[in-house]
């Protein structure tokens, strides 16, 4: 069974692993432990602003997922960007994905008014990389006084 939860510092050796087989396969070339350690520790300092997502099964992280957030006027406010998202090939087509997108779309959020200004919906933009090509869409998620709201549509893909 999968048991998704934020990332922790211990986490890295295995984080920066998955994040270096997603390159792998994407054909890049992963950058050295030396120069990604500084950013993994950036995403799980806390900070409102990005967090890590893990999947681990028997104790052992089978997939990660980094999202940062940032701000802009065409959202009118702060949504999230899926940076990084890798489930080990044995792992696929499980549900395990599906259960750490699930877990990073629902996590604890800050109170309303660091997300969004003025009411306005709370965004998020996801691209992916799949047999179907390179998708991307946006979803608008809940209201500013209920970022985890049930009314989420898709609005752009």
């Amino acid at each position: 069974m999968l048991n998704v939860r934020l990332a922790k510092a211990e986490d890295e050796e295995a984080a920066l692993g998955l994040v270096c087989g997603l390159l792998a396969e994407l054909g890049a070339t992963p950058p050295s432990p030396g120069e990604i350690s500084p950013v993994f520790a950036d995403l799980v300092s806390g900070r409102d602003s990005r967090f890590v997502v893990i999947g681990e099964v028997e104790g052992q992280v089978r997939a990660v997922c980094t999202v940062s957030f940032v701000q802009s006027m065409r959202s009118i406010g702060r949504y999230a960007i899926i940076q990084e998202m890798y489930v080990e090939p044995e792992l696929r087509s499980s549900g395990a994905g599906t259960d750490v997108l699930r877990f990073a779309w629902v996590r604890p959020y800050p109170p309303a008014a660091a997300w969004s200004n003025s009411g306005h919906p709370f965004m998020v933009t996801a691209k992916s990389n799949s047999t179907s090509g390179l998708a991307s869409q946006m979803w608008v998620r809940g209201s500013a006084g209920d970022p985890r709201g049930a009314n989420t549509q898709r609005i752009a893909s």
